[in-house]
């Protein structure tokens, strides 16, 4: 009996000790990210969480959200073709490395629509996914 409310008595203040080292915030619709829907979401090795929605790019720092959003004729702004750069250059790198079919690449970059995907694959590189996996080039900068 006094090993099971031994072990009763470790076992809760294991869970407290766990749920101590943990908080969650929920952002709703007061954040500004509640108009946009996100589309993609990576941790940087910085820590900085980057999210990518139809409006824009958000980075957040655990406290903050910081907007990137192209806007035409702003010097300072982000070019609006520098995430279409990001996606080309990380799919040249898996067609590549990989034997992953277009399609499957090009959902990977975040283009889920293939054909798409290939006119600006094409745009970028000035040959098609397929002719860029048979003779590879360096990727722009």
């Amino acid at each position: 009996m006094k090993q099971t409310s031994l072990s009763l008595l470790f076992l809760l203040l294991t869970t407290i000790a766990v749920k101590a080292q943990f908080t969650f915030t929920n952002y709703t619709d007061h954040t500004e990210l509640a108009p946009q829907r996100v589309r993609s979401l990576l941790e940087g090795n910085d820590g900085l969480m980057w999210l990518a929605t139809y409006n824009g790019l958000y980075s957040f720092d655990g406290y903050q959200f910081y907007n990137f959003k192209a806007r035409p004729g702003d010097g300072n702004a982000m070019e609006s073709d520098y995430l279409k750069s990001l996606r080309m250059r990380r799919s040249a790198e898996l067609l590549r490395n990989s034997d992953k079919p277009v399609s499957d690449i090009a959902f990977c970059v975040g283009i889920p629509d293939s054909h798409y995907f290939s006119k600006c694959f094409r745009q970028y590189f000035n040959m098609t996914p397929s002719e860029y996996r048979t003779n590879p080039r360096p990727t722009n900068g």
